[in-house]
């Protein structure tokens, strides 16, 4: 009866931060913490603070790619106008230019 008793005791002190367990999660795994309240808030601080930081390169990455396509796109549309266009003076150029690209990137 007193075992029970001293669980049942420790459980009630305990239960308001289990719902922090639940919250605190990384790569995968949960991070059970058995301590006082002040290590606590700084294990959640500091998780806090990494899902903050992979946000932020999770936004960054977003950023860039969009960046990419659309500098991507423009090059695209720029090379449809010139190829539909009857100036050969500017179709020697783009050939020109992917010329010495093509052996830059080779050499």
């Amino acid at each position: 009866m007193r075992f029970q008793q001293k669980c049942r005791d420790k459980f009630h002190r305990s239960k308001k931060y289990i719902f922090l367990f639940s919250l605190i999660f990384l790569k995968g795994g949960v991070l059970l913490f058995l301590g006082q309240r002040q290590n606590l808030i700084k294990l959640f601080a500091q998780v806090f603070e990494y899902n903050l930081k992979d946000l932020a390169l999770y936004q960054k990455r977003k950023e860039q790619q969009l960046f990419t396509r659309s500098i991507n796109q423009t090059i695209k549309l720029q090379q449809q106008d010139i190829f539909q266009s009857h100036d050969i003076q500017l179709k020697k150029q783009l050939l020109i230019f992917y010329i010495k690209d093509e052996l830059e990137l080779n050499f």
